[in-house]
């Protein structure tokens, strides 16, 4: 039997299919041209060409290719899936759904719409469709290794770790050299404080493919978290090597910079960063942190601004309440401020609520519970609110923001006179002071919040507090209220107040009764401080920006004394500086 002669079309349909996929486009599209001027419906060559103006670059002319497609042959799958590329392309996620959305009614499994469908929700914003575009996929083809990653990626973002983690130990089991999942495997397990984990991760996705810039990047990550900073800026000059344009990474480099006490150096990483992205809000503001450690008040405090756009994104208050900037008159207004970080930073920044009470104004504080007794009595006439208590107020400003609005650094000097906060009169009656004791009464908080990121870098122990003691006639107390175990034998020497420390009024009328508090860099430090109580407070090395640079006092604090690390994680210097401030306290006795 003769075998039927093949139409000369069907020839050049395969010769351009072929060149195709060796990338050589203008071929390609030559090919499929030739083939359409003698089949005008040939729906192969029709959808194929599509993809060829879309690979050279042309998502407009691919958009028409496809449009032409659909009307000789509607709801043709591939069209559809082109058409929501070309969309996805363009930046226009909300355009890529109308086809993904055709497409689906008729082909409910069909794999790469799913796909297509979780990366347009992912862009725009959409979690949880995300989430399930994604997993449809998955559940249709259980072996698909990018879309576990593609699931992964948006329980992440959307901060469910555990699924995140999960689909992305699927993705790498099903590719092993998946060096994207790996180094995002790396993130989610450090945000979960799996730290081991974490660094087998990083390191795996580096190994696999030495050439991916993110990896490296997510490597550094998981490097300053363990406090290793110079391999962490070692691995970001590797990044920085393979895509010197990386906005996250000269910010990150930054990061490992301050974290070595080189904020001079890290200071011109971020202005590259914002050169590179004058938008980054993240480099913009650690520039301002670096830059008010080193004193510099005028560009510090605008930059600090940005944190409203990376670490506290989606927190600055609206609700139709304007913003006080500093410059508005208040007199006679009602000024809603409100706390936004930690309790060390509303007892820091509390002293500036006089100073619009100064300016006329009626002044609402809104303040996390533990603080209200403390500050009521510390600030008279100002009413001391939770969120959602009190008036809505004319104005509404962010705690940390006053110094930028009221010039602090620059049209006035950020010292405060003497100690602004004050012990209620009804906790002074359950913590009379000692009389006739001859011990020095000290007051010790050797670790700081474990939950927070730096709280373990922070926390010398009670091991090296014990050593310090040694040699000079002292009476410690402990005020810690969460004892690690590692901690508990040497703490169990010592007496301990944390059971009777209600809260910070509580605890302002304890700290009156000593004789000397050591602190880490905690909240308690704060408090003893703004109380003016002879206070020590213990810094790591790379300390927080409000300590500045070199120094041993605090000019927030006149009765404070700095002790600080001289290495990463190395104690022993600071264990020695306050034995040797031991004996002259001692010697004076």
């Amino acid at each position: 039997m003769t075998k039927p002669l093949e139409a000369p079309w069907v020839g050049r349909l395969r010769q351009a299919w072929a060149a195709q996929q060796a990338g050589r486009w203008e071929e390609a599209r030559r090919g499929y041209e030739a083939v359409l001027r003698e089949q005008p419906g040939e729906v192969n060559a029709l959808t194929l060409l599509g993809a060829v103006w879309l690979a050279e670059g042309q998502p407009s002319r691919a958009r028409q290719q496809w449009q032409q497609c659909l009307r000789r042959h509607p709801n043709h799958p591939p069209a559809l899936v082109g058409l929501a590329q070309v969309a996805l392309a363009e930046r226009q996620p909300a355009l890529a759904k109308e086809p993904l959305h055709t497409l689906l009614e008729s082909q409910p499994q069909h794999v790469e719409a799913w796909c297509l469908w979780g990366q347009a929700a992912q862009e725009l914003g959409d979690w949880a469709e995300a989430c399930r575009g994604f997993q449809q996929a998955v559940e249709l083809k259980p072996d698909l290794a990018q879309a576990w990653y593609s699931l992964g990626a948006a329980h992440y973002c959307a901060g469910a770790d555990e699924p995140a983690q999960t689909a992305l130990e699927r993705a790498v089991s099903l590719r092993e050299g998946y060096a994207a999942a790996w180094s995002l495997l790396g993130a989610v397990r450090l945000r979960r404080d799996d730290e081991p984990g974490a660094l087998q991760a990083a390191e795996k996705a580096v190994a696999v493919d030495p050439a991916h810039a993110e990896g490296w990047n997510n490597l550094a990550n998981v490097l300053l978290d363990l406090g290793r900073a110079g391999e962490a800026e070692a691995a970001l000059r590797r990044a920085l090597s393979l895509k010197n344009g990386y906005v996250e990474a000269w910010t990150n480099l930054g990061n490992a910079l301050v974290a070595q006490e080189r904020r001079a150096e890290a200071i011109t990483t971020y202005e590259e960063a914002l050169r590179l992205a004058p938008g980054a809000a993240a480099a913009r503001y650690n520039l301002g942190m670096a830059q008010l450690a080193r004193g510099d008040f005028v560009h510090g405090w605008t930059n600090y601004e940005a944190r409203w756009d990376s670490v506290l994104r989606g927190t600055k208050r609206g609700g139709g309440v304007p913003e006080w900037t500093g410059v508005e008159p208040v007199a006679g207004a009602v000024i809603r401020v409100y706390t936004e970080q930690g309790l060390g930073d509303s007892l820091q920044f509390g002293r500036y609520l006089a100073a619009l009470q100064a300016r006329g104004a009626r002044v609402v504080a809104e303040m996390p519970r533990p603080l209200h007794r403390l500050m009521a009595a510390s600030f008279p006439g100002v009413d001391i609110v939770a969120r959602g208590e009190g008036p809505r107020g004319d104005w509404q400003v962010a705690l940390m923001s006053l110094p930028r609005c009221l010039g602090v650094g620059v049209a006035q000097p950020i010292e405060t006179a003497g100690a602004y906060l004050r012990v209620p009169e009804e906790c002074r009656q359950g913590w009379p002071k000692p009389t006739g004791e001859a011990a020095v009464r000290v007051g010790l908080v050797w670790s700081g919040n474990l939950r927070h990121r730096r709280g373990l870098a922070r926390t010398i122990g009670a091991a090296a507090l014990a050593e310090a003691l040694e040699g000079w006639d002292c009476a410690p107390v402990g005020l810690v209220k969460e004892v690690r175990p590692v901690d508990a034998p040497v703490a169990a020497r010592w007496p301990s107040w944390a059971e009777r420390l209600s809260d910070f009024a509580e605890t302002s009328a304890a700290l009156e009764t000593l004789d000397l508090v050591i602190t880490v860099d905690t909240a308690v430090a704060h408090l003893s401080g703004g109380l003016g109580c002879p206070t020590w407070v213990v810094l790591p090395f790379g300390a927080d920006w409000r300590w500045f640079e070199g120094r041993d006092d605090s000019p927030w604090y006149p009765t404070v004394k700095l002790f600080r690390q001289t290495q990463p994680g190395d104690w022993s210097g600071v264990v020695a500086a306050l034995r040797a401030e031991g004996e002259k306290i001692r010697a004076r006795r």
